[in-house]
């Protein structure tokens, strides 16, 4: 009887080897495919001219600037440029010497059948005439954080700032998807 057993054993534990084998390879795949797209991530919002970013306008590119107030549809978002303000900054929280901070008051409403999740960091920046892209400014006074998760047919409106050298000019804010190539773009003063 015992050595009916043994066979019947001997497979199980085989089989528990290969389960644990092929979670840890799941596991690494998992880990290997998440620092991947983070270090393109974070890549892309350190420096603004890498692949990253230039990745995303690209792929798409910019349209040509609209008129303030004007709303854009860019996926499953309505996008409205309200206005603009500069800020010098407050106590020890300044732009550095050169520069300013630009913080664009814009609203998104979602048009979608899903909830909308929307990242400033990720969909946000600033172009000038030249062609120099500028990034989310962190440590910016701003009064409303312009992201969040945006239920079927809601909105949110906030601000996001920009710091950017104070002799650029032609500035235009670019709102685009994360995943998807529709963008829009509206002139700023």
């Amino acid at each position: 009887m015992r050595e009916a057993r043994r066979p019947f054993t001997t497979g199980r534990v085989i089989f528990l080897g290969f389960l644990i084998i092929e979670a840890v390879v799941l596991v690494v795949l998992a880990l290997a495919g998440g620092f991947a797209f983070r270090g393109f991530v974070e890549k892309a919002m350190i420096d603004p001219q890498s692949g990253g970013w230039q990745w995303f306008l690209q792929h798409g590119g910019v349209p040509s600037g609209q008129p303030i107030g004007t709303i854009q549809t860019v996926g499953d978002a309505a996008v409205t440029v309200h206005g603009v303000r500069e800020s010098q900054g407050e106590g020890s929280l300044t732009p550095t010497a050169g520069n300013r901070w630009l913080i664009v008051d814009v609203s998104a409403r979602n048009m979608g059948d899903d909830s909308y999740s929307l990242s400033s960091m990720l969909q946000c920046r600033l172009r000038d005439s030249v062609g120099n892209d500028y990034p989310v400014a962190i440590g910016a006074p701003t009064a409303v954080s312009f992201n969040g998760l945006i239920p079927v047919d809601g909105a949110i409106q906030g601000e996001v700032p920009f710091e950017v050298p104070s002799t650029a000019g032609g500035l235009v804010f670019v709102f685009g998807q994360v995943f998807g190539t529709s963008r829009a773009s509206w002139t700023l003063p």
